[in-house]
């Protein structure tokens, strides 16, 4: 599932809106579904195995609610356990070639 940040629905957002054609893209790959910016984030992290984010806000409320994280930015909580930091190359190559098991909320990476 793919939720956009609120901040690009946003008419005064000083960032710019992405184009269309992006979403057409994302929409169109197997196994990705867009969700509607309105539902609740809450609701979304309490369903899902794992939370993906650059270093928003959702991450940290994923920790908080005990779902595992992973970060592709510079986020203040990317070292907290729970938490798969996509800085560490040593860790991407590891999850590349290793089976993720998020079962118990714990994270795990089994061979």
């Amino acid at each position: 599932m793919v939720k956009e940040h609120p901040s690009m629905f946003m008419l005064k957002s000083k960032r710019s809106f992405r184009h269309p054609d992006f979403y057409r893209i994302l929409a169109s790959m197997r196994g990705v579904a867009l969700v509607d910016e309105r539902m609740a984030s809450f609701d979304l992290i309490d369903e899902s195995e794992a939370v993906v984010t650059l270093t928003g806000t959702v991450g940290f409320e994923a920790l908080c609610r005990g779902t595992p994280v992973i970060v592709m930015g510079d986020a203040a909580y990317r070292s907290y356990p729970g938490v798969v930091d996509l800085y560490d190359r040593p860790m991407v190559e590891s999850i590349w070639q290793m089976k993720l098991s998020w079962r118990g909320k714990v994270f795990q990476l089994k061979r």
